[in-house]
């Protein structure tokens, strides 16, 4: 069984179980393919956050796929720009974690690191079975209000 928010990316995902992949390897693609067939709301250009059962060892894995702060930033650097930010009124007071504006904010993308940081550990098929009918056979799969 497979649920996603569109029925071809729910097939894929069954086609790679029926393939004997492994949950994790429907999910990945299943995930590629919403990333082409709704692109405002999946793709390589996100985050990924994963909980995993791992029959196995019977233990629940979580994975935070949130995009890291450029390699450039240090913490440091981050606290003295957002206080420059307040003292000259562009970041309010009162406002709580990062601006909303600017490069600050900005992360690098997770969902592909994620992807193969967990199939590493729990995919059973090659990462290229798991892509491969995601571009070849879609066609135009994308939603009408896109």
């Amino acid at each position: 069984m497979a649920a996603t928010a569109h029925p071809l990316a729910s097939q894929i995902a069954i086609d790679i179980l029926k393939q004997g992949g492994s949950a994790l390897d429907g999910a990945i693609a299943a995930n590629a393919a919403l990333g082409l067939m709704e692109p405002t709301g999946n793709g390589i250009g996100g985050d990924i956050f994963l909980i995993i059962w791992d029959p196995k060892t019977k233990q629940l894995y979580g994975y935070n796929g949130s995009g890291r702060a450029p390699l450039g930033r240090s913490l440091a650097e981050l606290k003295t720009q957002i206080a420059a930010l307040r003292e000259s009124g562009a970041m309010p007071d009162d406002m709580l974690g990062m601006p909303q504006r600017g490069s600050l904010p900005v992360t690098v993308p997770g969902t592909v690191d994620g992807w193969f940081a967990t199939h590493k550990r729990f995919g059973k098929l090659p990462m290229s079975t798991c892509w491969r009918r995601r571009c070849a056979t879609l066609g135009k799969a994308s939603r009408s209000r896109l």
